[in-house]
């Protein structure tokens, strides 16, 4: 065999594992402790959409001055959001308290998983 032909035939195995290998990019939404109804739905759109093209998306709620007396109502928020977004993506890591923001991530849901989802239920 031709040892041209066997490099040339490994270079290309190795270029279609690459072509067929996703990487994940990691999306990040932001939120405010204060947000009207239409900036939450809209901000949750986004995420919808980031899900639905494979991308993981990271949770932000960003506090300001004394919105830090009151962090109960933003794990509320952040878990109303995590529960918008159950049918589309997972909780990869759970929302949690670092310095002045919360954040939570999720990662999708294949879209043939979440067909099954929602047959069975």
């Amino acid at each position: 065999m031709d040892f041209g032909k066997l490099v040339y035939e490994q270079k290309k195995q190795v270029k279609e594992q690459k072509r067929k290998n996703h990487a994940h990019k990691v999306k990040e939404v932001k939120y405010r402790l204060n947000i009207e109804k239409h900036d939450y739905d809209y901000k949750v759109k986004h995420a919808i959409d980031f899900l639905d093209k494979g991308h993981k998306v990271k949770i932000t709620l960003m506090f300001r001055g004394r919105e830090m007396l009151h962090k109960e109502f933003g794990f509320e928020l952040v878990d109303k959001i995590i529960k918008d977004l159950a049918e589309y993506g997972t909780v990869e890591a759970p929302a949690k308290l670092a310095g002045r923001n919360i954040s939570a991530s999720l990662s999708p849901i294949s879209k043939k998983n979440r067909k099954a989802q929602t047959d069975d239920g």
